[in-house]
């Protein structure tokens, strides 16, 4: 007789925000641990987002801004709990400039840094400058 020892299903990120740039920005969730076999819902019927689950990836392909909840449930693993993740598809709707504290004398030029925030004011990982 042999015993496998599974640990419960956990997801990567649990929380994502990405810049909407029609389809062609897609976000990929990673699923770790669990038997491997998953349902995965969403609480939307396509108009947010593409939903394309194969093996321990679920990939969402953008269509429109707005919030999606994606939960996923252990099938092999009846007594475990689901897991969520939340993605935030917005657009850009704050930029804060950094100058160092200088002011900018017209027709000049100088570095700054540059940082974009969603709809509710997170600033953008790194991944969505690109």
């Amino acid at each position: 007789m042999r015993i496998d020892i599974v640990k419960n299903l956990d997801i990567e990120p649990r929380f994502k925000s990405i810049f909407f740039n029609g389809n062609k920005n897609p976000c990929t969730f990673h699923l770790s641990q669990g038997s491997g076999q998953f349902a995965v819902k969403v609480n939307d019927t396509e108009s947010l987002a593409h939903v394309q689950h194969i093996g321990r990836q679920v990939t969402i392909i953008p269509r429109s801004e707005g919030s999606l909840l994606i939960t996923v449930e252990d099938v092999d693993l009846p007594e475990s709990l689901p897991v969520t993740a939340e993605l935030l598809i917005s657009s850009v709707a704050r930029l804060n400039l950094d100058t160092q504290g200088f002011l900018i004398e017209k027709g000049s030029s100088t570095n700054m840094t540059v940082t974009a925030l969603d709809s509710h004011g997170i600033e953008f990982d790194e991944d969505q400058y690109q």
